[in-house]
């Protein structure tokens, strides 16, 4: 399990593999563990992601995932 620090900074590599072992947000340097899903909102999720699937095999733009960390990056590789 993930344990709660406050201001963390981490390089994207040490982000990746954290989040891999416990999915989790870094929000203003704050180590926030994610609950899983529950069965309602897993169900709207893959609705919703099909839909995005049917529009890029249809339109052959984008990509869709259905869950996947990503980085809101400036120019470094701290976030």
């Amino acid at each position: 399990m993930i344990e709660q620090q406050k201001q963390q900074r981490m390089s994207l590599a040490d982000f990746t593999l954290q989040y891999e072992q416990q999915p989790f947000e870094l929000i203003d340097g704050e180590v926030i563990p994610m609950t899983p899903m529950k069965y309602k909102h897993n169900l709207i999720q893959k609705r919703i992601f099909l839909k995005f699937v049917d529009y890029e095999t249809s339109t052959g733009m984008g990509e869709a995932f259905s869950e996947m960390p990503f980085v809101l990056k400036d120019t470094s590789d701290w976030l």
